[in-house]
C-alpha cells in the first residue's frame, strides 16, 4: 500500500511544482513610480462628514510605520512624496468620526518605487572591421545599473526597453536597428547590439534604456519610462576592401 501511495503522490507532487511554481506567483503591486514621479492617493467612503478625521498610515521598505492626519473638510487626499527611497510602500486609510469613532482601516494600496536607472556601454568588440572580412560585424554591450549597482535585479513584471541610434560620419543620430544591424533582444540588464553593415564609414553608437511595465499602472517623471540615455559614445569604422590591383608588363 505504500509503494501505491508513493507511486501516485509523487507524480502528483511533480506537476504541483510545476503548476505552482515560483513564477506562478510572481509578486506585483497596486503602482510603480520611477525617479521623481508622485501620484495622489484619495480615500473613498460611503458617507462621512467635513468634521471627520482622514487617517493614512505609510509603512516604508524597512518596515517603519508613520502617519499622517488629515480632515475631509480641508484635504482628505494623500499626495506621494517624489523623493522616496528604493522599495515598497504600503498606504491603508482609515476614517475616525466627529465623535472620536474610528472606523476599519481600508485594504492596503501597495506602491513600488523603482531604483534609479543609468546604462552606459562597453568598448565594441571590433572597434574596425573591413568590407570583406569573412564576418564583417562588431558587438556592442548596453549594461544598465540600478541604483549605482546598489540593486541587482529588477522587480518582477518589469523590464527594460534598449533603443540603439548611430551617428554615420559625424551626421545627425538615427535608429540603428534592422538599419545596421540588430540587437539581442534583452530586456534585463543587458543588451547586445550586433552591428553588421558594410556601409564604409565611422559609426558613433549611443544607447537609450527605459522601464516597460506591459499592463502594470505606473508613473513616470517623463512619461517614457524614466529613460536614461548613456554618457558614453562608442566608435566602429568599417573600412573599405582595396580595389583589385593589376599587373603591367614593362
Amino acid at each position: 500500500m505504500k509503494n501505491v501511495f508513493n507511486n501516485f503522490l509523487k507524480p502528483f507532487l511533480v506537476c504541483c511544482c510545476f503548476i505552482f511554481g515560483s513564477t506562478a506567483f510572481a509578486q506585483t503591486y497596486d503602482l510603480y513610480l520611477c525617479n521623481t514621479a508622485t501620484a495622489t492617493l484619495v480615500p473613498n467612503a460611503a458617507s462621512y462628514t467635513t468634521a471627520d478625521s482622514i487617517i493614512w498610515k505609510v509603512t516604508n521598505p524597512a518596515g517603519v510605520e508613520s502617519f499622517a492626519l488629515k480632515t475631509v473638510g480641508t484635504s482628505p487626499n494623500y499626495p506621494i512624496p517624489t523623493n522616496l527611497t528604493t522599495g515598497l510602500y504600503s498606504y491603508t486609510v482609515t476614517v475616525k468620526s466627529a465623535a472620536g469613532c474610528p472606523g476599519d482601516p481600508s485594504t492596503a494600496k501597495t506602491v513600488y518605487k523603482l531604483p534609479v536607472m543609468t546604462v552606459d556601454i562597453a568598448n565594441p568588440s571590433v572597434a574596425t572591421y573591413c568590407t570583406n572580412a569573412t564576418t564583417p560585424s562588431s558587438t556592442i554591450v548596453a549594461t544598465a545599473q540600478l541604483d549605482a549597482g546598489a540593486v541587482t535585479s529588477l522587480p518582477s513584471g518589469i523590464t527594460l526597453g534598449y533603443s540603439w541610434t548611430h551617428s554615420k560620419d559625424l551626421a545627425a543620430y538615427t535608429n540603428s536597428e534592422s538599419v545596421i544591424g540588430t540587437d539581442n533582444a534583452g530586456t534585463a540588464l543587458s543588451n547586445t547590439f550586433t552591428m553588421n553593415t558594410t556601409a564604409v564609414g565611422s559609426y558613433r553608437f549611443r544607447v537609450t534604456a527605459n522601464y516597460e511595465f506591459g499592463s502594470l499602472v505606473n508613473r513616470s517623471s517623463d512619461n517614457a519610462g524614466c529613460a536614461s540615455s548613456s554618457s558614453t559614445v562608442r566608435t566602429v569604422v568599417v573600412a573599405p576592401q582595396p580595389t583589385q590591383p593589376t599587373i603591367t608588363i614593362q
